[in-house]
Parts: structure tokens; sequence; C-alpha cells
């Protein structure tokens, strides 16, 4: 028991040492240079077919023009640290999978790694690519300074993943979290709550058991009252499911809410956004924002600074001469400073 509230209290711990770091979500999914016109990934994942709600609604979607090159990124993201005062946590993800671009986001992220501003550099991937080449992609992104990789598992069942995301992949994405592993980044799995998760539990929690990683459980967020109530009761008989099986749990408050569960030496983390809990409390949004990840301001693919997920009156063009002024109000405006 007192090892299992050991690591929760360490997780917690390392959730609120990210108060003293700002972090910023890259959206690198196109080639620099290259027209955005669709949506670049290899799957097409549904979360739940009575819903239909896909991983693709995001508001990166209405971005049009170039995307950014390696070096306009760094460029946008050192603006964003020098005028916030703040050590970085790039997190490149958005809306598509980054692994598809291979080398460019190898050297993306030897790039951010050299930067004074940038503290580490994480990548959000549906693992299905990182075993490719030789080295393998993943062990080049490891040399190039990668710190964390989540990789996206939705389903343990072989159906059910293909049923998710439009494609029968599962060995090769259990062969990346393997190879991940191996290389020593810190690895853990994201899985967007389905109609079908509570049936695999045991599953996922006897695999952080064996792996030694952490599983992110999280639902989705809706301006639609009706799929809100969906995903709330999905979230609620989880953690219910749970509480039944943990030997000890936590909760934490920062950067969001959440309960860390220890079962049988397996770690489960179970995120929950329906608490507002950005610091911005005059937003005249708050009432209705649904923005899941709160604690990210967000870098389009064209150079846009998203401080908030749901407000579209306080973005910021960072590809040209921008006052640190404007930029730190930016991110007050979106709750991130």
């Amino acid at each position: 028991m007192e090892d299992a509230e050991t690591r929760i209290a360490d997780i917690i711990k390392e959730k609120r040492g990210r108060d003293n770091f700002l972090s910023v979500r890259i959206d690198k999914t196109v080639p620099e240079g290259k027209s955005i016109v669709k949506r670049m990934c290899n799957e097409n994942c549904i979360f739940d077919y009575a819903t239909g709600a896909r991983c693709n609604d995001d508001l990166f979607n209405n971005d049009r023009g170039s995307a950014l090159t390696n070096i306009e990124i760094l460029k946008a993201v050192e603006k964003i640290g020098y005028a916030s005062k703040k050590k970085i946590r790039a997190h490149i993800a958005g809306d598509g999978e980054p692994t598809m671009l291979n080398k460019e986001l190898v050297l993306l992220v030897k790039m951010l790694k050299e930067s004074t501003v940038i503290h580490s550099v994480k990548i959000t991937s549906n693992g299905t690519l990182l075993t490719l080449g030789n080295p393998s992609l993943i062990e080049r992104l490891k040399d190039a300074g990668l710190n964390n990789i989540n990789i996206s598992l939705h389903s343990l069942n072989k159906d059910t993943f293909k049923e998710i995301t439009g494609i029968d992949s599962l060995p090769i994405v259990l062969r990346g979290v393997d190879a991940a592993i191996a290389t020593g980044i810190k690895t853990s799995i994201n899985c967007v709550i389905g109609p079908k998760t509570i049936s695999e539990l045991d599953s996922f929690i006897a695999l952080s058991e064996k792996k030694g990683i952490i599983i992110k459980f999280f639902s989705l967020l809706s301006k639609d009252r009706a799929l809100q109530n969906s995903y709330d009761t999905l979230i609620d008989k989880i953690s219910e499911a749970l509480l039944e099986r943990a030997d000890f749990h936590g909760n934490y408050s920062s950067p969001y809410n959440g309960t860390v569960f220890s079962i049988n030496g397996a770690l489960i983390d179970l995120k929950d956004s329906r608490i507002n809990n950005c610091p911005n409390v005059a937003c005249a949004y708050r009432d209705i924002c649904t923005e899941g990840c709160r604690y990210e301001a967000r870098l389009s693919r064209i150079g846009i600074l998203q401080p908030c997920g749901v407000r579209v009156d306080n973005m910021l063009d960072l590809t040209g001469k921008v006052d640190e002024k404007i930029i730190k109000s930016t991110l007050i405006s979106g709750g991130k400073l």
C-alpha cells in the first residue's frame, strides 16, 4: 500500500509541477510549406457510432494556407517562450498523425530540444509507424531528444480496434508501444472512453502492469447537451469500476481534474475535464467551455496562437513581428498565464 501511495503521490506532484512551465501544443501534421487541403492521418477514428463522434472535430481543421516550416515553428514557439518568461513543454500533436512526416518530425524534435526556451518535447501518436526504418523512427526520435510519447490505443480487442480506427493494426501498435518503452522514452497510453471500454478494463489494467506504464483514460467533451450527457455517463461508469478494483487512489486538480488509481501494480489515470479550472474566471465563454486541454496553448499549422480551444476572438498570428506584451496578454486571455 505504501508503494502505491508513493507512486501516486509522485505522479500528482509531477502534474502540479507543470504549473511551472507553459505547455504548447504544436500541430505538425502537414509537410512544411505544403498547402493545407485535407487531414493527414492513416486512421479515421470514430469513437462512438451511436453519437458519431470522430477524432477530427478540431478547430485546427479550419486552417487555410501553407504549413509552417520547422524553422518557422521554432521561431513561433520561441516568441511564446520569451513573452511568457516560462520554459516551454512542447507537445507535437494536432489534427492528424505527426509520425507520417518521419524525417521532418525527427528534425523538428531535434531543433526544439536545442532551443534554450524548451524544457521538454512530447509527441502524441497512433503508434502505427514507430517501428518503421532501420534504425526505427522511435529510435531516431529518441536520438533527437524526445522526452515523452503518448500512444493512442482505444481498444485491446482486435475487432473493436478496427471498428474504431478503420484499420486492422492492433498488433503493429502494440509493437510500437514495446519499441517506445525499449528506448527509455517515457511512454504512456491514451484511451478515449467508449461504450465498450468498461468490458476491457481488466485487459488495460493487465497491460499497464505488464508494461510498467501508465494508461490515461479520458472522455470527449461536446457542446451538445445530449452528447455530453452520454459522455458523462461513460466516465462515471469507468470511475465506479476503477474504484471497485483499486488498491489505492489519489485525486488531483492540476493542470486539470482527475484521479490516479493503483490496481495490482497497474497505474490508471482517469482524466475529467468537466470541471473548469481555467484561471481566467472572467472569461465570457466560461459557462460554455468544452475545452479539454485547458492547460495547453496551441500553435496551428499556419502559425496562429490559439490560447483557448473554444474561443476564436483571441487568436494571434505569430508569423510576423509581434510585441511580447501582446503575446503575453493573449496567453492570459486564454487562461495560460
